[in-house]
């Protein structure tokens, strides 16, 4: 390894003021850098659940790849599931699931909607999980 070294005018006034020579070394910048980063695979399962009013949700994996599954329940509708990277709508059905994959950081979420007799939907709850 080189050395550089360098005399600084102050070390040369103390050297004719107090005698000797003073001086200063310092190695060359080392241009290397070395990180220690985390990758998104690193991060541990996620694994949530919870439900809102007739809808549940629940999400395994992390922010490499996870799932979310929604389900309701006492009406007949279907589940929309959506998150980072992914939106499924699920088929009509009493009790209706769905569930659908995706990757990245962000908010996952199950909304149950409800078939009612005029043809319209009515929202039966919205679950949200974060996605690390």
């Amino acid at each position: 390894m080189t050395r550089w070294r360098y005399v600084l005018p102050v070390a040369s006034i103390a050297a004719l003021l107090f005698g000797g020579v003073h001086t200063a070394t310092a190695s060359p910048v080392d241009t290397t850098m070395s990180l220690d980063t985390a990758s998104i695979s690193s991060v541990g399962p996620l694994d949530a659940s919870g439900c809102s009013l007739k809808t549940c949700i629940k999400v395994t994996g992390n922010a490499a790849g996870y799932t979310t599954s929604g389900s309701g329940s006492g009406f007949c509708g279907h589940i929309r599931v959506w998150g980072p990277r992914m939106v499924h709508d699920g088929p009509f059905g009493c009790n209706p699931a769905a569930s659908g994959s995706g990757w990245g950081t962000g908010t996952t979420c199950a909304e149950g909607w409800e078939h009612m007799p005029d043809g319209s939907y009515q929202s039966r709850g919205r679950a949200c999980k974060d996605v690390r």
